[in-house]
């Protein structure tokens, strides 16, 4: 009886919650399921206990679903997404393959889209089954999918929900491709209420964006609802599912973050934790290494400096020499690679030196790479260059940025590191390299530190380094 009610449930209640806009109160959810079904609440809570199916919040909280307040808020989740690469690069992916405009409500090439607008096909059938989604209806589906799949809208600017100004900390000011709204009034816990600095409505910009993307006039109708569903099932996928499990530790994820990392102050002969730092400690700003057969140990390569020097350059694949590394595979023969640096410049001070200043590369029809340093026009953002690509993937590595420039509209994608003619609709790849620092240069860049910017690195100096 269990295994034949519990999917027939979980089918419906997912039904219900997309028909409510993604979510319901427990109590208004148990009236309409027991109109349906003659079933006791037992039943309901292990089918609600589905963790991959729906979140179960009270308050700001994901609770346990044990015993639940009428209150407490059920919102529809789903491990399914549209795929990023169909269809040129898919390489037999288990999402949907579906044209995203389509999904957002409103495509404008509509039975003329060289995408996919057929939930029916054999493959999205398929994708549909592995989730347990196969008996939902479309309007249910892309409901379900515009709460879940990150994709699909544009995030919330972070940077926008931080600082002082008009636009917060928000580099891109009015021309961020990320939304300027409250991220608490999306939430709607903003303690400052109508005396808030930021934004509590989508404005023009922001409607102007989610446009762009397809969204359709009922979609826009319930942004909010929206926005507030994809924070609640964001919020509890951050949060770890046992509740036994005592939460990492702030020192711990500092740690994991730097275990790849080169310590700026040893370069320096300055690092006070010595043996108890646990950041790399190596006398140039970069290190390469490659995985020793026992499938543990890293050991360092004898050509660091030759390495380093051909992979900056983005014309390469490959360094020369003995041994050669390729750059795309990050591999040395069988042999895995890595490459440890020093932090990107622009996560610190000016004052910091030896710092990796990264920079963002395109390739033109003649196989040209040219660093980014476009000026954009009409109403995307008013320059792309290396510094405000690396400040926006240290954001958000897997982000996109759209801007227009000689009447052509761009998009910049992380994730696929490619540069699309969204009106030509052809690809170029991107490439991310360092810029190259000889053993001299280092030496050199010691050597003529001021004693004002080595006093200004010490005080900025992070608890973090010590283990």
């Amino acid at each position: 009886m269990k295994m034949d009610v519990s999917p027939l449930l979980l089918d419906s209640i997912t039904k219900i919650l997309c028909k409510n806009q993604g979510c319901l109160q427990y109590g208004n959810l148990c009236q309409i399921v027991h109109q349906k079904y003659a079933i006791d609440d037992e039943l309901l809570l292990r089918v609600l206990g589905d963790s991959t199916r729906f979140a179960v919040i009270e308050g700001k909280e994901e609770v346990a679903v044990r015993a639940l307040n009428q209150n407490s808020t059920i919102v529809a989740k789903t491990s399914l997404r549209v795929c990023q690469s169909f269809p040129e690069n898919c390489e037999g992916c288990e999402d949907l393959h579906l044209c995203r405009y389509f999904v957002c409500g409103n495509c404008r090439y509509r039975g003329k889209c060289k995408y996919c607008h057929d939930l029916d096909s054999a493959y999205n059938i398929a994708a549909l089954k592995r989730t347990g989604l196969q008996n939902m209806e479309e309007a249910e589906l892309f409901q379900l999918l515009l709460q879940n799949d990150s994709y699909l809208l544009p995030e919330i600017c972070s940077h926008y929900n931080k600082g002082d100004g008009e636009h917060g900390a928000c580099v891109f000011r009015a021309d961020c491709n990320s939304l300027h709204v409250c991220k608490h009034f999306i939430q709607d816990d903003c303690k400052f209420g109508s005396a808030c600095r930021r934004a509590h409505k989508f404005n023009q910009r922001a409607k102007k964006i989610l446009k762009g993307r397809g969204l359709s006039q009922d979609n826009m109708q319930v942004l909010h609802k929206i926005y507030k569903n994809k924070s609640m099932i964001t919020g509890c996928t951050e949060r770890p599912n046992d509740p036994s499990v005592e939460k990492e530790s702030p020192h711990h994820r500092s740690k994991e973050a730097n275990r790849n990392e080169i310590c700026m102050f040893f370069i320096r002969n300055d690092c006070r934790f010595k043996e108890k730092c646990f950041c790399v400690h190596f006398h140039l700003p970069y290190k390469w290494q490659a995985l020793d057969s026992d499938g543990t140990t890293w050991r360092d390569l004898p050509n660091n400096e030759a390495i380093e020097e051909a992979y900056c350059n983005p014309e390469k694949n490959m360094s020369e020499g003995p041994g050669p590394v390729d750059f795309r595979t990050m591999t040395r023969g069988s042999a895995e690679v890595r490459r440890l640096s020093t932090v990107s410049s622009v996560t610190k001070p000016s004052s910091f030196i030896l710092t990796t200043e990264w920079l963002w590369y395109c390739r033109d029809d003649q196989g040209t790479w040219s660093e980014y340093s476009v000026k954009a026009d009409g109403e995307a953002v008013t320059s792309i260059t290396s510094q405000t690509l690396e400040n926006t993937y240290q954001d958000d590595p897997k982000r996109e940025i759209v801007f227009s420039t000689d009447g052509q509209k761009y998009v910049l994608s992380f994730k696929g590191m490619y540069e699309l003619n969204v009106k030509q609709d052809t690809k170029r790849p991107l490439r991310r390299r360092p810029r190259f620092l000889s053993a001299r240069e280092v030496k050199k860049a010691l050597e003529s530190e001021t004693a004002e910017a080595s006093s200004a690195s010490t005080v900025c100096r992070s608890p973090c380094h010590r283990r």
